[in-house]
Formats: structure tokens, sequence, C-alpha cells
């Protein structure tokens, strides 16, 4: 291959493709990317740990589970 071409396209990679575009949101440059894709400012250290999650809205199903799986698994 030359420098600039690109590969045929197989099930594979567009495979690859589909996944890719359906993460793009969970990104730091995503909607919900601050959330998942970086540094934390969180401190659990607490005996008491409050989460605030009833900013996110009911057609955010995806968010609510991830954030409720981050929670848990920081938490534990």
């Amino acid at each position: 291959m030359f420098a600039g071409q690109r590969r045929p396209a197989t099930p594979e990679s567009e495979e690859y493709a589909i996944i890719g575009k359906l993460l793009e949101v969970w990104l730091r440059d995503g909607p919900y990317g601050p959330i998942v894709d970086g540094v934390t400012n969180i401190r659990l250290e607490g005996k008491i740990v409050h989460f605030e999650l009833g900013r996110i809205k009911e057609s955010e199903q995806e968010l609510l589970a991830v954030a409720g799986f981050l929670i848990t698994n920081d938490v534990r």
C-alpha cells in the first residue's frame, strides 16, 4: 500500500467503525466524557459519601447506568 491509501473495508473494520461511533459520546470531548474520561477530583475517604444524580434526565438511561456502575465500583 502507498502512503495515503486506505485498506479495503472488511466486515471487522466496519464493525470497529460502528463501535467507535457508539463510544464517541463517552470520549473526553463528548457529552458524557467529563464523567468517565479523565482524572477524578472526588474523595471517597469519608464515612458518608453523597452523589447527586437528580440532574440526569430520565431519557439518559445509559448515562445513569454508567454513573451507577462507576459509583459502585469506586466506593467498593
